[in-house]
């Protein structure tokens, strides 16, 4: 059964299901990449369920993204900074961090993939939850794609975002399966 508490206390705009369904992929996963954080509900979700020995390297700007600018995390990035908010995910992620289960990077997909390149092909998981927009997900999928093992997952959120289904279908040869606002393809 996955562990969501710790997930759940988190704010953010993860359903359970969504939760779960992560936890579930995690659990076998030893390399695991997240392109966006924010407060890290889901990758405290991932981070919790991966077996011993795993590692998750978290990325993300903590700035936002423009597309984001009429909603609430633009709200919230306009009351408060990015680094006040990249330092609620330190201090929500700070056991895992301690311990080198996750390994943070303050940078977008150019960073990932330069981070990640000595691991190319071995992740297990890629999660996309960056910017939701068509060209954003396309550049971020055609960047972090050399980085799965056959048979590894590449996912993201919020499918039903105008031109995230439209990225997805252009990037990738299946169509994708989706779970809520979840889609993913076993490559």
């Amino acid at each position: 059964m996955a562990d969501l508490e710790r997930a759940l206390a988190i704010q953010g705009w993860m359903s359970p299901v969504e939760l779960a369904w992560l936890a579930e992929q995690a659990s076998t996963a030893l390399l695991v990449l997240e392109l966006g954080c924010w407060k890290g509900r889901s990758t405290r979700a991932l981070a919790d369920n991966m077996p011993n020995g795993s590692v998750m390297l978290a990325v993300d700007t903590w700035e936002g993204s423009p597309s984001e600018s009429g909603s609430a995390l633009g709200a919230e990035l306009s009351a408060r900074s990015g680094a006040a908010v990249h330092r609620d995910f330190l201090e929500n992620m700070g056991d895992h961090i301690a311990a080198g289960r996750v390994v943070v990077i303050r940078g977008d997909r150019e960073s990932a993939a330069v981070s990640a390149a000595p691991l190319s092909g071995s992740f297990d998981l890629v999660f996309i939850d960056a910017d939701h927009v068509r060209e954003s997900v396309e550049l971020d999928i055609a960047a972090l794609l050399p980085l799965l093992k056959k048979g590894g997952v590449m996912a993201g959120h919020d499918w039903l975002r105008d031109g995230v289904q439209q990225a997805v279908t252009a990037q990738l040869r299946h169509r994708p399966l989706v779970v809520e606002q979840i889609w993913w393809v076993r490559t």
